[in-house]
């Protein structure tokens, strides 16, 4: 019985440090929601508001600064996806979701996504 105590607490601090280090690296990955950050070609200020459902809300003085600010804000809530897809087309996926993947990925990297992407 002693023996069995001994395991539950190992796996549950196990657990909860995994499920830690795994809320710090999602919290980590979010966007920024306050501050200001510089973006290379905006002239004038851009202001972001983010409601309470995440949706950001960008008011600037010219259309240029605006679009500019909407290409950054798109980029940072799409980083993992982009990646994702980019690990798609060039048969990739097994090097982050495992060996189950192996065949997928060859399968991708027959159909030659990427290699028509570079030409």
């Amino acid at each position: 019985m002693r023996r069995l105590s001994v395991g539950a607490v190992a796996f549950l601090s196990v657990a909860g440090l995994l499920i830690t280090i795994g809320w710090f690296r999602l919290a980590g990955s979010a966007s920024p929601i306050g501050g200001s950050i510089p973006i290379d070609g905006i002239k004038l200020p851009v202001t972001v508001h983010v409601d309470s459902f995440g949706i950001p809300h960008a008011f600037a003085a010219g259309e240029h600064d605006l679009l500019r600010a909407l290409g950054y804000l798109h980029a940072a809530d799409r980083m993992w996806q982009m990646e994702y897809m980019r690990r798609v087309a060039s048969g990739r996926l097994a090097e982050i979701f495992g060996p189950g993947l192996l065949s997928t990925d060859r399968f991708l990297r027959t159909l030659g996504l990427w290699d028509a992407a570079e030409r």
